[in-house]
């Protein structure tokens, strides 16, 4: 694959991030924490919006 653009393998994939509240959240750098256990770690995440025209370019 390396870099090759795949056709077809997912039609759609409809992701809609919300926090705690249950409100969609906006563009940008967030952060969360998993927590199993004694096992705790905090990542952050980019959540990005993408038109449907941009994918098809």
């Amino acid at each position: 694959m390396d870099g090759e653009r795949i056709e077809g393998i997912v039609p759609e994939i409809q992701i809609v991030y919300r926090n705690v509240q249950g409100e969609t959240v906006a563009n940008g750098v967030y952060f969360y924490t998993l927590t199993v256990g004694d096992f705790s770690a905090t990542r952050k995440i980019l959540i990005q919006t993408i038109s449907r025209e941009a994918l098809e370019e």
